[in-house]
């Protein structure tokens, strides 16, 4: 994709990881206590300390791939496709409970979405969707007036280019 001419805006690791890390880390309470987020080699990778039900403290690594990002005026969504390791935080028996709620079919994140009745995102074995509108208020101000479209992410930014429709 050419960028020269276009309008580009980036998240950078330090903006996710720390500035807005408490408003991140209260929109996902109680389900995750701790994150981390790098952007590199057009993929997003993110660490985090799951807390599930019946199970306790998990560690989850998880590599995403933005496939497309829909953002403007009649509709707000993200498409990924995910990998995940998830490993047991604490002794034996967690990492049988873990086992044992893997045995069950489908991934830790279908799991947890199911857990969590979070209208919006939905998740097979390897993608993901985010219907934004469903998770964020978007009509308000001026974000009906601009369109996303997703660029890269590397170099510890995600870059996305926008238009602004007047």
């Amino acid at each position: 994709m050419d960028n020269m001419n276009k309008n580009m805006i980036f998240f950078s690791e330090e903006l996710v990881n720390q500035e807005l890390r408490s408003v991140l880390l209260s929109a996902v309470s109680p389900y995750i206590s701790d994150y981390r987020v790098n952007f590199s080699g057009g993929y997003l990778f993110l660490d985090a300390t799951l807390n599930i039900k019946g199970i306790g403290e998990l560690s989850a690594k998880y590599r995403l791939k933005i496939r497309d990002l829909t953002f403007h005026k009649n509709a707000h969504t993200l498409y990924l496709d995910y990998d995940e390791d998830i490993r047991p935080a604490g002794g034996a028996m967690q990492s049988i409970l873990l086992k044992a709620a893997g045995l069950a079919g489908g991934t830790y994140l279908q799991k947890a979405l199911s857990m969590m009745n979070l209208n919006g995102i939905k998740a097979d074995t390897k993608n993901c969707s985010v219907d934004l509108e469903q998770l964020i208020d978007l009509s308000k101000g001026f974000l009906p007036l601009i369109e996303l479209q997703y660029a890269d992410s590397r170099d510890a930014a995600l870059s996305v280019t926008y238009k602004v429709r007047v």
